[in-house]
This record gives C-alpha cells, sequence and structure tokens, in this order.
C-alpha cells in the first residue's frame, strides 16, 4: 500500500499517464485487497463447526490448486 502511495505521489492520479511500472505496482494492490476480501467473506466454519467447504476451496484457490 505505502507503493500506491508512492506513485501517486510521483505520477498524479490520471491512471492513462501512469508508466508500466506504477500501473504493475497499482495491478498488484489491487489483486492484494481482492484476495483479502476474498478471504474475508469466506466463512471458515459451518453451523456444526466443521471446516467449511468454501475454505477449502478458497485454500486451494491460493495454492493454484483449483481442486
Amino acid at each position: 500500500m505505502r507503493n500506491l502511495d508512492e506513485v501517486i505521489a510521483a505520477q498524479g492520479e490520471d491512471y492513462a499517464q501512469f508508466d508500466q511500472q506504477a500501473k504493475r505496482s497499482v495491478a498488484a494492490c489491487a489483486s492484494l485487497a481482492m484476495s483479502i476480501k476474498s478471504v474475508l467473506d469466506t466463512p471458515i466454519l459451518d453451523e456444526s463447526g466443521a471446516l467449511a467447504d468454501e475454505s477449502g476451496t478458497l485454500m486451494r484457490g491460493f495454492d493454484g490448486n483449483p481442486e
């Protein structure tokens, strides 16, 4: 996130004017934000206290293994 602040301070707020490195930094920050949102929105346990199916699916996705 600090890198995003530095990009905006150095290159302004017009994304179209950013150089490729700055655009990669923005993309990485957006990807991190989406990952955090996915984790926060995923239930960990089901009603019985067992590990929810969604948690396992999410973790396999982060490992790069869709199954």
